[in-house]
């Protein structure tokens, strides 16, 4: 579940990421230094300003999921 309604009905996320050195063991986006990142998804349902999602990592980043659904270009 994601806050917000989500306008299409499947996706792919591409953001790198890398571990944040100020704060381990948060990720975060960074396209200068970070590894490929790329989560697929689909819209199951959206109601009540909230949107369910599979989701589908084709990387294994750490916290990858959360990280694509927090960013604002994710």
């Amino acid at each position: 579940m994601v806050e917000g309604i989500v306008e299409q009905s499947e996706g792919e996320i591409n953001l790198p990421m890398r571990g944040d050195p100020d704060d381990r063991p948060r990720q975060l986006v960074c396209y200068e230094h970070g590894k490929p990142a790329t989560t697929y998804w689909q819209l199951l349902e959206a109601k009540d300003g909230r949107s369910k999602l599979q989701m589908y990592p084709k990387t294994g980043r750490t916290h990858q999921l959360r990280v694509h659904c927090a960013h604002h270009e994710g």
